[in-house]
């Protein structure tokens, strides 16, 4: 079974649970630790949205500053590695990334 969760402008897709589906009417029943699970871990456990700075640091280069919840709720420090995946022109995803990053 899968479950969609929409938070804002991003979906959360949960797939491969555990549930039955009733042949009549087709409604999905999760199986109770799915649904405990997934309230675990539903968006509204630490879903936050941050405005953070772009500045210019030289040249092309572009830097940011991040707030310091999310500098905390991430524990990131100097010379951490980020992935980038720019989905439009409006929006992109950030995931730590767990190579090192280019000098």
């Amino acid at each position: 079974m899968i479950r969609e969760v929409v938070v804002g402008a991003m979906a959360l897709v949960h797939h491969n649970l555990h549930g039955a589906r009733c042949k009549v009417c087709r409604t999905e029943y999760l199986e109770a630790y799915e649904e405990l699970a997934l309230e675990e871990s539903g968006p509204e456990r630490s879903l936050s949205d941050y405005l953070a700075k772009v500045t210019s640091v030289s040249g092309r280069n572009l830097g940011t500053y991040w707030p310091k919840d999310v500098v905390r709720a991430m524990n990131l420090h100097r010379q951490d590695a980020l992935r980038v995946q720019v989905l439009d022109a409006d929006t992109m995803i950030i995931q730590r990334s767990h190579e090192h990053p280019p000098k």
